[in-house]
């Protein structure tokens, strides 16, 4: 979802391009930070609480700035509702990660329901810890 936001030409176009073996050597991407939660169904990882209704209000949403990717979702009567995976992303983009990541969290507001989402994602000592263990892996 990161990726796929900063690209700046069509999916599908890029798509159809790695299909017909004739891709672009130069596929063009923002040049930003992006931050992307995911909306879980509560209990996910051990008993996810599938078929519950999510709520989302899309325009209060999209005019935060943040991006909405549906997943994992089923609908019966106009009503989205949770499987037992990953239910939507959110995510911001911005010139830095912490102003991406604020704006992931304001489009979250927008979304309710028997959710889980990780707040700690795109946070400055979560992203400092990542960073350091991977200094460790690679000696």
């Amino acid at each position: 979802m990161n990726v796929l936001t900063l690209l700046q030409s069509g999916f599908l176009g890029v798509c159809q391009g790695v299909a017909d073996g004739k891709l672009s050597n130069d596929v063009p991407f923002l040049r930003k930070a992006t931050v992307c939660k995911y909306v879980v169904p509560a209990g996910y990882g051990t008993e996810s609480k599938a078929g519950r209704p999510v709520m989302v209000n899309e325009k209060k949403l999209a005019a935060t700035g943040a991006r909405l990717y549906y997943a994992a979702v089923d609908e019966k009567d106009g009503v989205v509702l949770t499987t037992s995976s990953r239910t939507m992303g959110v995510v911001g983009m911005a010139d830095s990660i912490e102003e991406a990541e604020a704006i992931c969290e304001a489009g979250l507001e927008h979304v309710q329901g028997e959710i889980f989402v990780r707040h700690d994602i795109g946070k400055r000592e979560l992203v400092r810890r990542r960073v350091e263990h991977m200094r460790q892996v690679r000696g």
